[in-house]
């Protein structure tokens, strides 16, 4: 079992924390910039739920430990 306070684990969720709002904010606006290329009203809301529907989906997702019984 993971102990999740420890330094060790903390710096490492902190780390993939950071790239993931990274890459999500690069994600955010590739998807702006597509839909103001083609001139779409609905852009900004495209790029929201693009970025809104991946987050949600990973807060419901159970993680799977080995060795869970």
């Amino acid at each position: 079992m993971a102990h999740v306070t420890s330094q060790g684990y903390a710096k490492v969720y902190n780390l993939l924390f950071g790239i993931a709002v990274f890459a999500m904010l690069i994600i955010f606006c590739l998807q702006l910039i597509t839909g103001l290329i083609k001139c779409t009203p609905t852009a900004l809301t495209r790029a929201a739920l693009g970025l809104t529907k991946p987050v949600l989906g990973s807060f419901l997702k159970r993680p799977e430990f080995v060795g869970d019984s």
